[in-house]
């Protein structure tokens, strides 16, 4: 579930958060800025998120960056910011969505038992394409519904949420001890 809702979140901003900008009022040049700093803030988030989660417990880590990325993604959509603060918001929503993300793919082995481990992060990271791809299509597809920026931007805190829940809730798996 985490990485299925990640991934949503994260192909849909990638996606579609160029026409969203330019849908709102702000030039296509200006779109592709900042769409650009999402991506910067997730390679930051990604080194960032890695470095605590060797100082922290890794799922505590994750969840709040995955919640801190749902609060950047509803200040997003508040629409009420000046153009800098649109900005921040954009480039923090990339530093904990991407960051999070980027970390579960080192946090996911210990989820799972040690025989199957390779096929249990390999089944996380085929559903989580199937996030990508739902995400993807739902940008169009609300657009096309005629939602506004702000809607469509806000309804991405929900999953973000559950991403963050879902973490927080999953176990480490002891390593198997060998002699």
């Amino acid at each position: 579930i985490t990485y299925f809702m990640g991934l949503l979140v994260i192909y849909l901003l990638s996606g579609w958060l160029p026409t969203l900008i330019k849908d709102a009022g702000l030039p296509i040049e200006r779109a592709a800025n900042l769409t650009a700093l999402f991506q910067l803030g997730g390679t930051v988030g990604a080194l960032v998120v890695g470095y605590c989660m060797d100082r922290f417990a890794p799922h505590r880590v994750i969840g709040v960056s995955y919640v801190l990325g749902a609060v950047f993604i509803l200040m997003l959509a508040s629409g009420s910011v000046t153009s800098s603060m649109f900005a921040l918001y954009v480039l923090l929503a990339g530093f904990c969505m991407s960051g999070a993300q980027t970390g579960l793919n080192a946090f996911a082995p210990q989820c799972y038992p040690t025989p199957v481990r390779a096929t249990g992060v390999s089944w996380m990271l085929g559903i989580g394409r199937f996030g990508s791809i739902t995400g993807s299509m739902a940008g169009g597809v609300l657009l096309s519904m005629g939602w506004s920026f702000s809607a469509v931007i806000a309804i991405l805190a929900v999953p973000a949420t559950m991403a963050a829940i879902s973490i927080v809730s999953t176990k480490a798996q002891p390593r198997a001890v060998t002699a």
